[in-house]
């Protein structure tokens, strides 16, 4: 085993990294506030059939790379439109009642452009 030796404020930055934001939609969008950081983990569910809109907002792109993970619970069906400049190379996800995913945005221009995967659930 090896033990690191990390200063408070790394801590704190890992720490930070580390939790998960649970964010309701309003008026069918779910905004996702970056707050200016590189690597952010969200929580959104599905509280009704109506399609529903992912938007990032506070996007630095000074910072070049982002990565933004998103943990999607579908309690009811799910109809999501994904952020803009996101492409999913295998083609968007469709979702399943009942289930839930986890969808990764990596962007390497400053948050131009997203690769998006579904990292986990149906059709992975």
């Amino acid at each position: 085993m090896i033990n690191y030796l990390v200063d408070s404020e790394a801590r704190a930055d890992l720490a930070a990294i580390a939790q998960k934001n649970v964010v309701a939609h309003v008026t069918n969008t779910y905004t996702l506030d970056l707050g200016n950081d590189p690597i952010k983990i969200f929580e959104v569910t599905s509280s009704d059939a109506n399609a529903k809109a992912i938007v990032f907002s506070n996007v630095n792109a000074a910072l070049g790379l982002i990565q933004v993970v998103v943990h999607l619970i579908c309690t009811t069906a799910c109809a999501i439109t994904h952020p803009a400049g996101a492409t999913f190379a295998a083609g968007a996800p469709t979702f399943v009642t009942g289930e839930s995913y986890d969808l990764a945005y990596i962007s390497w221009d400053g948050g131009t452009t997203y690769e998006a995967f579904n990292a986990r659930g149906k059709g992975v």
